[in-house]
């Protein structure tokens, strides 16, 4: 609660001999507080909401920087390299890899859609934009213009995710390596590349994400404002009214019934 240790002043002119405020007296500012203070349920709830929302940013852009870095095994020279050097298992067990580090992103994206990120539309978009990289190769728009990742065995599932038939892969790389490193990294126009490049758009310091980190950062600083200068005038409410209660017992006048209101009027 914001009102913790909100009630432990000493006076001079308290009745206790201790200098400390009665229990009753205690007692009946608690019970006035408590019903002045509705702002700070309020004001934590949504400092909790964008805390959770922060820390689902970062999660986000943990998930994408991993899935990046997988996409530039196959994008530009590396896939290249790995079609001249490598031997047809190994390029096939490359895409294989990538094909898992892909629906791997789309299971957290998922998980922090409907999780820590619910509020927020950013996952939905990403989720898009990343099927939108998949689907310029599904027609034929990227990579080499005689295969797609279907003719390769890679298709798309209603959940996001990606399928593979490990057997029409291997297929097609036995075939011709060379475009199938091509479907992945023709230049800058490849699978691999967009998505690489579509990633790097979205983690970069003037990326989405940076941006609604920054807006939430400061929403968290105004709300952190807002709570500590809510604590203050609500001790400085209470000490008020310990110091009225106190002088009302040591006088003999005491009303049970006054308020915070009845003490400012």
């Amino acid at each position: 609660m914001i009102l913790t240790n909100l009630f432990s002043p000493s006076y001079s002119n308290s009745p206790n001999s201790t200098g400390n405020p009665s229990a009753d007296v205690l007692a009946k500012v608690g019970k006035i507080m408590q019903a002045q203070n509705t702002g700070a349920p309020a004001l934590n709830a949504a400092l909790a909401n964008d805390n959770t929302t922060l820390s689902g940013l970062g999660k986000l852009m943990s998930a994408l920087t991993s899935f990046q870095s997988a996409a530039q095994s196959l994008s530009g020279k590396a896939a290249a390299n790995s079609a001249a050097t490598q031997d047809s298992a190994q390029i096939a067990t490359k895409v294989s890899d990538l094909i898992g580090q892909y629906n791997a992103l789309n299971t957290t994206l998922t998980g922090l859609r409907l999780g820590d990120l619910k509020s927020d539309a950013i996952v939905s978009r990403i989720q898009a934009q990343l099927a939108r990289v998949f689907n310029a190769g599904s027609s034929g728009t990227v990579g080499a213009a005689n295969l797609t990742p279907g003719s390769i065995g890679i298709t798309s599932q209603k959940s996001g995710a990606l399928a593979i038939d490990a057997a029409k892969l291997q297929n097609a790389v036995n075939a011709n390596p060379e475009a199938v490193a091509k479907l992945f990294s023709n230049g800058s126009n490849g699978i691999a590349d967009n998505f690489v490049s579509q990633i790097q758009s979205l983690i970069s310091s003037t990326g989405s994400i940076q941006k609604e980190k920054a807006v939430i950062n400061r929403d968290i600083a105004s709300l952190n404002t807002k709570k500590s200068n809510l604590a203050k005038a609500l001790t400085a409410q209470a000490n008020a009214l310990v110091k009225q209660y106190s002088q009302q017992d040591a006088s003999g006048n005491s009303n049970g019934n006054a308020s915070l209101f009845d003490m400012l009027g």
